[in-house]
């Protein structure tokens, strides 16, 4: 007990100078503050920020963005130009900030509701802070007019209200600089007595009454449009143009007026009309335009950043690449939503807050639920027919952020328990290699692990592969193949005597794109419609197989031809092919030629060998470019194709090449022609 007592007495202490050494810090930091957290400043106005601080040392301002907002020595914040930034104070290890947020202008009505009889003036003021250069968008001048009462007191200006008829109608008074800033007055018109002769067709709609007949809304937000009838039920509200702004159903309060929520979908001009389905020809419009402040927007250039903490998204399918900027916190299916409605195409394996549309008829759309800001919604992700359940379970957890025990991942998953283990094995899926994960609990099956992985590795070759990791070699003998594709880096295995169609194959399948004169193991598309695929026969260990080959139009017979013998008399060389990546020599010998194809907008490569045939590589060269190049050699006459009308033609016959022709200008420089002809020497 003595024991007990003593450990009891010095835990008490311990507890006591544990506090006395961290409350003063704690008390210390919690004491430096700001006088805002946040605050709203307009354009050309300032605010002063201070500090509680009261220590010696001495306090210094900067600020995120002095686009936005500058600060001085003593806290003066000067907004400057229309967005957010942050201020921050600092005070030897201590600090505080500010979100500023700069608007372009302010204003701010006496009332927002004015009530006045038939034929009287009611008098409201109007406060505007960034601009003095304001006007009026009357809504139903039949019911109510609002005129200016000059001169400006300061930064206030009167507003008279003049009640025209009975019934209600909205005012719009806003910035002519800024028209994003803006105030509605709703003006309500009581009737004086009179007689009232009744409609001989009482029952037909036949007023209809907008409060605004141009509307401005951001993407991705919402603006209200007052309207008025005096028959609510067949009132209809339709947007020209849904994928630029839509409309919601009328909310109806007393007296026949109600509001439309108008939302911006995308960047544009659409048309809003509000008509009677028992009155055809009673209809009002308004123009909605649609304006984006940068955030996800679909662009074909790389986005500036407004924010340190903004992203920049990038789509590829093969030919071009388009990108988005998004704010921080973005959900990555809305993005993938608007980048699929814009380009008209959905992507496979994208979660997607709205149903894609397929791509193919036999595709597969499936659907997860996830619990975003408390509330449980539905995502979705496009499928190809026999899609590839592992890339799947993998890109819904990396959404979801869950992985779950025995299931197969292409991403190494985060452990739920300090105690789980996550294995991992390579295996190929439609010619890509991934590195293959699967999360375990603690005291899991070896031998049910074991034939999870010689599964899935039975069903997946891993040679031909294309890898975003250098793949480990099966065999000593085994080459990897590298080529960059956009910025990565890829790999390929290949095995011993292996197959370049093949190898080249799995290159244009994942890059998306075919190269004329190329031996290829399967049918590639071409990007022209008048393309030609060749076919031909290859014996491959004892087996007759398909070989192709992409060609443009009036492509060179000749050299087709020569190409096809090469490829069935090899044994899988790879030099003098044409590739859109570049290549890596085999040896420490092998050459790396560049061009530039100017109508197809492409840098290629061919690989060389030390010793190469210089007129094989030029002809090959110019099949790709239709082009021939000054002081070059070739095997065909480049007359008919002349740079220009005084070019010359040098033609000799030499004992190996048999005719060589070299394209010159009128004034040739004699010892790049000489250089030409040496080139030959490389045979």
């Amino acid at each position: 007990m003595k024991h007990k007592a003593l450990k009891s007495v010095l835990c008490t202490l311990l507890s006591a100078v544990m506090l006395m050494m961290i409350c003063p810090l704690n008390a210390f930091a919690a004491s430096f503050k700001l006088n805002y957290s946040s605050v709203s400043v307009t354009k050309g106005f300032y605010v002063t920020l201070k500090t509680n601080y009261s220590g010696s040392s001495k306090v210094t301002w900067s600020t995120s963005d002095k686009k936005v907002a500058t600060v001085s020595s003593s806290g003066k914040v000067y907004a400057k130009s229309a967005g957010s930034c942050y201020i921050t104070a600092k005070a030897g290890s201590s600090s505080a900030r500010c979100k500023v947020s700069v608007v372009n202008g302010k204003l701010t009505l006496s009332q927002s509701t004015v009530n006045v009889d038939e034929g009287s003036t009611e008098l409201m003021t109007v406060t505007a802070k960034g601009s003095h250069s304001l006007k009026l968008v009357q809504g139903d001048k039949t019911i109510a007019k609002g005129s200016w009462v000059s001169p400006w007191n300061g930064d206030k200006i009167g507003l008279n209200i003049t009640g025209v008829s009975a019934g209600t109608t909205r005012i719009k008074v806003m910035m002519s600089k800024y028209t994003e800033v803006y105030k509605y007055v709703t003006v309500n018109v009581n009737a004086v007595d009179q007689e009232i002769e009744e409609d001989e067709d009482s029952g037909k709609t036949s007023t209809i009454l907008i409060d605004q007949t141009t509307l401005s809304v951001s993407k991705g937000k919402t603006a209200d449009i007052g309207i008025y009838s005096d028959n609510t039920s067949k009132i209809t509200v339709t947007s020209s143009d849904t994928s630029v702004a839509t409309v919601s159903t009328p909310k109806w309060g007393t007296n026949g007026s109600g509001t439309v929520t108008v939302t911006g979908v995308k960047n544009g001009t659409a048309t809003v009309t509000v008509s009677a389905s028992d009155n055809t020809e009673l209809k009002k419009t308004i123009k909605v335009t649609v304006s984006s402040d940068g955030y996800y927007d679909v662009s074909d250039t790389t986005p500036v950043r407004k924010l340190a903490s903004d992203t920049i998204l990038q789509w590829t399918d093969g030919t071009s690449t388009k990108y988005m900027l998004v704010p921080a916190g973005y959900d990555i299916a809305h993005a993938n939503s608007i980048f699929a409605k814009e380009t008209g195409k959905a992507q496979y394996y994208a979660v997607y807050e709205e149903s894609p549309v397929k791509v193919a008829s036999n595709d597969v759309i499936s659907s997860f639920k996830v619990t975003i800001s408390g509330q449980s919604v539905t995502r979705f992700v496009l499928l190809p027919a026999g899609y590839d359940t592992v890339r799947y379970n993998t890109i819904t957890s990396q959404y979801t952020g869950k992985f779950n025990y025995w299931i197969i991942y292409n991403v190494s998953p985060t452990a739920q328990s300090t105690t789980d283990v996550v294995k991992s094995w390579q295996a190929s899926v439609d010619g890509v290699l991934y590195t293959r994960y699967i999360l375990l609990p603690t005291g899991y099956s070896e031998s049910r692990l074991n034939q999870i992985m010689k599964d899935d590795m039975a069903s997946n070759n891993t040679y031909y592969a294309v890898s975003e990791t250098e793949p480990k070699k099966s065999s000593s003998s085994d080459t990897v193949y590298k080529f960059t594709a956009g910025n990565k880096t890829l790999y390929i295995l290949l095995p011993v005597n292996y197959d370049a169609a093949k190898r080249d194959t799995a290159v244009a399948k994942y890059i998306g794109y075919y190269s004329y004169y190329t031996v290829y193991s399967e049918k590639p598309e071409g990007s022209m419609s008048t393309d030609v695929v060749k076919t031909w026969k290859k014996v491959i260990n004892g087996k007759a197989e398909t070989r192709y080959m992409l060609l443009p139009a009036g492509y060179s017979e000749d050299f087709y031809n020569s190409l096809v013998n090469e490829d069935v008399n090899s044994s899988g060389e790879y030099y003098y092919n044409i590739s859109v990546t570049y290549p890596s020599g085999v040896q420490s010998t092998d050459q790396i030629y560049r061009w530039y194809n100017s109508k197809q907008g492409v840098y290629k490569y061919m690989v060389l060998p030390a010793n190469y045939d210089a007129l094989k590589k030029n002809d090959t060269v110019y099949a790709d470019t239709g082009i021939f190049e000054y002081y070059t050699a070739y095997s065909v006459n480049p007359s008919n194709k002349k740079l220009s009308d005084t070019d010359q033609v040098i033609s000799f016959k030499d004992e190996t090449y048999g005719n060589v022709y070299i394209l010159v200008p009128k004034d040739y420089d004699q010892a790049k022609l000489t250089e030409a002809i040496n080139e030959l020497s490389h045979k």
